[in-house]
C-alpha cells in the first residue's frame, strides 16, 4: 500500500462516523433477526464460554420500542461527537463496549442479561457535555451552562432509576428492567474521554523554540563587527607645509 493511498484511507476515517454507523447496523441488524438477539445478549452463566457477548450485547435489544429510542439517542450523539472528536470518540465507545457488561456483571446480582445500546448512548452525552464546556464552545447566556445541566440531569436519571427500579424513557417493566449502574458507568468513561489530555505531535516538544525578544540570532553574521575607538584610532592633525 502506497503512502497517499494510506493517508487516503487515514482522511476517510477521520471524516466519516464509522463507529456510528457500525453500531446502527449492528443493532438494526440482529434487532431484526429476533434468534440473533438471544445469541447475542450477554448473560451472567455463559460469559465465560462465549466472552463475545460482552461486546454483541449492546446491539441486541429486548423490543423494538427499546431498539428504536437507543438507535435515535446513539445516532444523534455519535454523529455529533464523532464527526468534531473522531478519536476521542471511538475510544470512549471501545472502552464502554468492553467495560459496561463487566460492571454489570460485577454489580448486579437479580439480572442475568443485559441488553441494549443506553450504555454506549450514556457515554456519547457525556462526552458531549464534557468536550463542549471544556472548550467553551457555548459561549452565550442561554447555552453557557448546558453542560453543566446536561451532567445534573444525567446524575438524577441515574438516581430515580436506581430508586424505582423504572425507566424514564422506555419503561417496559413487563419485558426488561433498566440497568442505571451502566448508564453511570457508560457516562464516566464519556466524562474521561472528555476530560483527558490532548495528544502532542512528536517532536512538538524538542523542536527549538523561537526567543521572542533579544537580537536576531543572526545580527551577529551580518552586522559589521565594532569596537571602542581608542587614542590609535583619533585621526591625526593636519600638517603646514612651509
Amino acid at each position: 500500500m502506497t503512502a497517499e493511498r494510506s493517508d487516503g484511507i487515514g482522511r476517510w476515517a477521520k471524516r466519516w462516523p464509522i463507529a456510528t454507523l457500525l453500531g446502527a447496523g449492528l443493532a438494526v441488524l440482529i434487532g431484526t433477526v429476533p434468534t440473533l438477539a438471544e445469541r447475542a445478549q450477554f448473560q451472567v452463566a455463559q460469559w465465560t464460554d462465549e466472552p463475545l457477548r460482552i461486546l454483541s450485547s449492546h446491539f441486541a435489544h429486548f423490543s423494538t420500542r427499546h431498539l428504536l429510542y437507543d438507535l435515535i439517542v446513539f445516532i444523534g450523539l455519535g454523529l455529533a461527537c464523532e464527526l468534531r472528536w473522531p478519536t476521542r470518540t471511538r475510544w470512549a465507545l471501545l472502552f464502554s463496549t468492553a467495560l459496561i457488561p463487566l460492571v454489570f456483571l460485577c454489580t448486579t446480582d437479580h439480572l442475568q442479561t443485559y441488553r441494549g445500546l443506553s450504555g454506549l448512548g450514556s457515554a456519547l452525552l457525556m462526552l458531549l457535555a464534557g468536550r463542549l464546556h471544556r472548550e467553551r464552545a457555548l459561549n452565550s447566556r442561554l447555552t453557557k451552562h448546558l453542560p453543566l445541566i446536561t451532567c445534573v440531569g444525567f446524575i438524577a436519571k441515574v438516581l430515580f432509576e436506581l430508586s424505582t427500579g423504572h425507566a424514564i424513557f422506555v419503561d417496559e417493566g413487563a419485558i426488561f428492567e433498566p440497568v442505571p449502574i451502566a448508564h453511570l458507568a457508560g457516562g464516566l468513561i464519556g466524562l474521561l474521554a472528555a476530560i483527558s489530555p490532548e495528544r502532542r505531535t512528536p517532536g512538538a516538544a524538542n523542536s527549538p523554540s523561537t526567543p521572542q525578544h533579544g537580537p536576531n540570532p543572526g545580527y551577529a553574521e551580518t552586522a559589521p563587527s565594532c569596537r571602542a575607538i581608542t587614542a590609535h584610532d583619533a585621526p591625526l592633525p593636519p600638517v603646514r607645509l612651509k
